[in-house]
């Protein structure tokens, strides 16, 4: 058993850009009990100024390994010189048929032991924080996934000789855990499914603040869509949608709302807003600190997304009342009864949908009454957190 007076646990993510993790692990560490953790996060790759919700618990980067999964565009100065100059060793290595990966991450492994004692270690999303949590000697190690690892796999080599060396093997959805362990069936048994949790006071704290942007108008029934401009959440897609629901007579709004992830995306975006001369209804506000107020003052919640591992914006929408319309993703069906507290649909079929809600007042209705019936609970997931860490 862990000593819980105190006791020390290490998370390591990927990059300052981990998306939809940062707030899953934010949301985790407000709910732990700080009188009794002492938490630390070990980001690999610290490219660029980002400020994180848990930036208290960062530790200091370690700039070998950072420059070396490093990006050359996200850096400047002496940081860039030292990813230049890694990149190179790292591709005079790689002619010489010697792979460099393995040898840093032990490294930065060994030096992060050295430095504290961790009673766990936790490599808090797939990627190469999962290779590096393996070359912890501390047996208390736990991978935990936040993807659909069967489609995160795709053109990767097979990564089992890294996750034989975790204890417990997380993921944040059925249909994540289920993804995986069809790709790593022997170690099934090692796998479990923990639900990301809900940052309650930091949402409710965020909705109440008043709304800069003056292109957000609520005289029409508002729909928001949110998330980081990339392929997978179809964003480029809705311009059509909304030129469906236009020729069917809806009024409306459609904010979406995000940062330009992929720049292709992003371009796709805005020329299919013009090419279907929506741009009095479809209005992409770009990326915002505080999204909340936005949640507070619309009408629908939509996803157009085509893969979703836990969608934490589905409760955050519950949160604030906000029904959700969703595509028919795997693991949409865990997080939404569909028809009582909010509709799963094929993209094809999401207009007709859609315009249902806006001109059935019954129909709205109902599913706004039924959506905070579903909010996830905090205090039962933190159970299965401490269950699992000190197990």
């Amino acid at each position: 058993m862990i000593n819980m007076s105190k006791s020390k646990i290490l998370f390591l993510l990927p990059t300052l850009w981990s998306g939809g993790t940062n707030a899953a692990l934010s949301s985790l560490i407000n709910n732990f009990d700080q009188n009794k953790w002492d938490i630390s996060v070990f980001i690999v790759a610290q490219s660029g100024k980002r400020i994180l919700p848990y930036q208290k618990f960062v530790l200091k980067k370690y700039w070998f390994v950072s420059a070396f999964y490093g990006t050359l565009s996200k850096t400047s100065g002496w940081e860039k010189l030292q990813t230049y100059f890694v990149k190179i060793v790292k591709t005079i290595a790689s002619s010489c048929g010697i792979d460099m990966e393995d040898r840093v991450l032990k490294l930065t492994a060994s030096k992060l032991e050295k430095e504290n004692k961790y009673e766990a270690v936790v490599a808090f999303m797939e990627d190469y924080n999962t290779k590096l949590g393996s070359f912890f000697k501390n047996p208390n190690k736990i991978a935990w996934l936040h993807c659909d690892y069967q489609r995160y796999m795709k053109g990767r080599r097979s990564q089992e000789k890294y996750y034989q060396q975790y204890k417990a093997i997380v993921g944040v959805s059925k249909q994540t855990t289920e993804s995986i362990a069809q790709y790593y069936p022997a170690l099934s048994s090692r796998m479990c499914t923990i639900y990301n949790l809900i940052d309650t006071r930091r949402i409710l704290e965020g909705s109440a603040q008043k709304i800069e942007d003056e292109r957000f108008l609520t005289d029409k029934f508002t729909i928001i869509s949110v998330g980081r401009v990339t392929e997978v959440k179809r964003f480029s897609q809705i311009p059509a949608i909304v030129r469906n629901l236009k020729d069917m007579g809806a009024e409306f709004r459609w904010y979406i709302i995000g940062p330009v992830h992929d720049s292709s995306e992003a371009q796709k975006l805005e020329a299919e807003i013009l090419k279907c001369k929506v741009q009095d209804s479809c209005i992409w506000l770009g990326g915002k600190n505080n999204p909340y107020p936005y949640f507070k003052h619309a009408n629908l919640f939509v996803c157009t997304s085509y893969s979703e591992a836990c969608p934490m914006v589905f409760n955050e929408a519950r949160l604030l009342n906000l029904p959700i319309v969703s595509t028919d993703f795997a693991s949409s069906y865990e997080f939404i009864q569909n028809g009582i507290d909010g509709v799963i649909t094929s993209i094809d079929d999401m207009s007709q949908e859609i315009c249902r809600l806006i001109q059935d007042k019954v129909a709205y209705q109902k599913l706004y009454d039924n959506t905070p019936n579903s909010i996830i609970r905090n205090d039962d997931i933190m159970e299965q957190v401490y269950q699992l860490l000190e197990s």
